[in-house]
């Protein structure tokens, strides 16, 4: 008897797609710093898109709130009419000294990024900067604990990178976002 060798192969898998093969992106909340705006913010951070473009889409949120009184300077002030002037330099919220130090426009800026998160979430993580790091970190805490249905929309952020940020001094607002945390 003779016997013969043949290999059995697999019938051939369909073959897949570049779409098929990539992860999806994750999706990235960004908050600029007082006196910036969304588009000031995504110009000045292309070396961090560029490193992180193939993996992370970064999504740039504009502050509510002008900024009276701005004057651009360095790069902003020699691109001159081509987009800087005062309606560029946005916030969160401004400072109100006193005692105590109060927030004015902070609930606005909540409302504004729960409709953000609400229609072009949701996302993976938050970045902030400066003054966008604080709100970051108040979206943060106002999803962990979500005591309305409106802060709720915030839980769905996993991660947060907070670059030069700084506590609240307003006491009512510490209160609300870190009652009972121990």
């Amino acid at each position: 008897l003779r016997s013969s060798t043949s290999s059995v192969r697999a019938p051939a898998a369909p073959p897949r797609t570049h779409l098929a093969m990539e992860k999806p992106l994750l999706r990235v909340l960004v908050l600029h710093g007082y006196s910036q705006s969304a588009a000031q913010f995504h110009k000045k951070s292309g070396a961090f898109r560029r490193l992180l473009k193939n993996t992370v889409s970064l999504h740039y949120a504009q502050g509510p709130l002008e900024v009276p009184g701005f004057a651009p300077r360095g790069d902003e002030a020699a691109e001159g009419a081509e987009g800087s002037s005062n309606a560029d330099s946005r916030a969160w919220f401004r400072s109100v000294d006193g005692e105590p130090v109060e927030y004015r426009g902070f609930d606005q800026s909540v409302e504004l990024l729960a409709k953000v998160v609400k229609e072009e979430g949701p996302f993976n993580g938050i970045v902030g900067f400066s003054q966008g790091t604080f709100m970051a970190a108040s979206l943060v805490a106002l999803g962990t604990r979500a005591a309305t249905p409106a802060e709720s929309v915030f839980s769905c952020f996993q991660f947060a990178i907070l670059v030069s940020g700084f506590p609240p001094r307003d006491p009512l607002l510490q209160k609300r976002l870190f009652a009972n945390t121990g």
